[in-house]
């Protein structure tokens, strides 16, 4: 490591809250010359169950008291699957701080290796953008692999786009707060299960992440039914000013369709109608269920890529 005595490593607290968010938006604007990110998304990733950031988190403060440097690590399944998120602000970048960031958030996820079902492999993840050669370096060097490419995806509407054709027996109508709840968390869990580490929410941080954010609009919420039950859906909402597409999902038992794609074009005829040409969404590049080929026939283009690194903390099984 290169000298690091100018600057401060502590785990955050809530006042740390705005220049935490800040670090990650002025990555963002580095990387892909704009940021879609906001406070409230890191207020509700701080509220997490089992995350605790006196023990959880860490920050780098240079000398003039802002933060250049953040990490975290979270406990995405019963201790034997963790996951990191890291930043380092450009123009501090090269001064080890990324390293010193990765060692002290290894400690910490070690520390889950006793709690981990007994046979059951330990693996910490952690996501790099593709054009950031030094970060892929830095995790490599670390001892970490690359096992998994995630795509952004947008799409800039130059006319609005075709009406849907649904199957057929199929209603379409916007979500009812407290009353599908439940059923659209057990319809999403179910339509996800086979998706690359998958480690879904509790119902209760669920439901609070969708249905008690700031930019939750149940206008931007489309449900597929079918005699009654929630088939398909796709959660729309604003980061700043642009159209996001937060979750789209459809039950096995009625993929292969076209429900997927009508659900698609049903919100972004929405995004459309108020004006809003632009809109995005996160995809794994490798979803079994041709996912990156639906939102491509829609004109969707890939914006930026991610690297998933995993490290190996224990052997055993792999589920």
């Amino acid at each position: 490591m290169k000298d690091l005595d100018q600057y401060t490593l502590r785990h955050p607290t809530q006042e740390d809250l705005i220049g935490v968010a800040e670090l990650i938006s002025a990555c963002d604007v580095f990387e892909r010359a704009e940021s879609d990110y906001s406070v409230e998304e890191l207020q509700m990733d701080w509220r997490r169950p089992e995350f605790h950031l006196n023990k959880d988190a860490w920050i780098v403060l240079a000398p003039d008291g802002n933060v250049v440097g953040y990490e975290e690590v979270f406990n995405r399944k019963k201790h034997y699957r963790l996951s990191g998120d890291g930043y380092v602000h450009p123009e501090h970048r090269g001064q080890g701080i990324g390293t010193r960031l990765l060692q002290v958030m290894e400690v910490r996820a070690r520390q889950h290796i006793p709690l981990a079902p007994p046979g059951e492999q330990v693996t910490l993840r952690n996501g790099v953008s593709a054009i950031d050669q030094a970060g892929r370096d830095l995790h490599e060097h670390e001892g970490y692999t690359p096992v998994r490419y995630f795509w952004r995806m947008e799409i800039n509407m130059l006319e609005i786009p075709p009406e849907p054709r649904w199957p057929e027996g199929i209603l379409v109508r916007n979500v009812i707060p407290v009353k599908d709840e439940k059923p659209l968390y057990e319809a999403f869990k179910e339509a996800f299960q086979d998706h690359w580490g998958d480690a879904p929410w509790n119902f209760d941080t669920w439901r609070e992440r969708r249905f008690h954010s700031e930019g939750f609009d149940p206008s931007l919420w489309f449900l597929a039914m079918a005699d009654e039950q929630i088939v398909g859906g796709v959660i729309g909402r604003y980061r700043q000013e642009n159209g996001w597409v937060v979750q789209l999902a459809v039950r096995p038992a009625w993929r292969q369709r076209g429900l997927g794609l009508a659900l698609l074009q049903r919100v972004l005829r929405e995004f459309y109608r108020r004006g809003t040409r632009q809109v995005g969404l996160g995809v794994d590049a490798h979803n079994p269920t041709g996912a990156t080929r639906l939102y491509e026939s829609v004109g969707m283009q890939v914006e930026s890529e991610y690297i998933v690194y995993e490290k190996e903390l224990r052997s055993g099984s792999d589920k």
